[in-house]
């Protein structure tokens, strides 16, 4: 009792105890999938041979994770005329091919296939350079209406 009554004193002289305040952190490690940084290389200038009616652009894949968007733009306004995907198929190491056709190209016109690596699951990430292959609608004698290779 004698105790009680010392501590019952005590608060009474010292008055209300303040409160208390404590910090903490919760920390724990990520798991997952995992982190890592890539640089899509862009594809050695392409080749372009004249087959047929058709100029046929070609280049090496560098890399399985690639594909190749292209674009095919009238030199002369820069407007697109015909876009796709090239080379998902193809396995590194082999060569992909891209016949740029007469059917949506203008006689007589000259026309830029700009090509660009990129990752196939993520067509985001692009190479920071593009080739570009100058192409000509032109007409031939023997086949009819043709692409070739090059402007004139």
């Amino acid at each position: 009792m004698l105790a009680s009554g010392v501590a019952a004193g005590l608060l009474a002289l010292l008055g209300a105890v303040p409160g208390t305040s404590a910090a903490f952190t919760d920390e724990t490690a990520a798991t997952g999938g995992a982190l890592g940084a890539h640089t899509v290389v862009s594809q050695a200038q392409p080749t372009c041979t004249d087959v047929l009616t058709v100029a046929r652009i070609q280049w090496v894949k560098t890399d399985v994770r690639y594909d190749y968007a292209y674009a095919v733009r009238h030199t002369a306004t820069g407007v697109v005329v015909a876009t796709g995907t090239a080379g998902t198929a193809t396995p590194a190491g082999g060569m992909v091919t891209l016949d740029v056709a007469p059917g949506l190209l203008s006689g007589g016109q000259q026309y830029d296939v700009e090509v660009r690596a990129r990752l196939a699951l993520r067509p985001t990430w692009v190479a920071a350079t593009a080739t570009v292959t100058p192409v000509r609608h032109a007409g031939v004698l023997v086949v009819g209406l043709a692409v070739r290779c090059g402007h004139v």
